[in-house]
């Protein structure tokens, strides 16, 4: 929740995107126990991810486990832009910047 006339800050509460997988069909994964890849990522580690699952060749009978798949995948620095503000999060906290120059600890309120 941000307060009013703050709305237009992409603080990381905002622009953080779960995303899931499923498998259909026929796909030989050694142990389906959900998998947290717990590294900030972006959709260059979704895209990598998919290249793994194709090359696997799981769905022709070749075992493999989410791990092997989610292996090595590249991590994204915690970034978000919009027209007129930056955030980026450094060693777990976040910054904002409205000029790209001077930056200030971005620290939400408690409820």
């Amino acid at each position: 929740m941000q307060i009013s006339g703050m709305r237009e800050i992409p603080t990381k509460a905002i622009t953080n995107v779960p995303v899931g997988i499923k498998f259909f069909g026929n796909a030989s994964i050694d142990n389906r126990t959900q998998l947290d890849v717990e590294e900030p990522v972006s959709f260059l580690a979704l895209s990598d991810l998919l290249a793994n699952i194709v090359t696997s060749d799981m769905y022709q009978g070749k075992s493999t486990s989410l791990a092997s798949l989610t292996q090595g995948l590249p991590t994204t620095p915690v970034i978000s832009q919009n027209s007129g503000t930056t955030m980026l999060e450094v060693d777990g906290k976040q910054f904002y910047s409205f000029d790209d120059q001077s930056w200030t600890e971005y620290r939400p309120r408690s409820n």
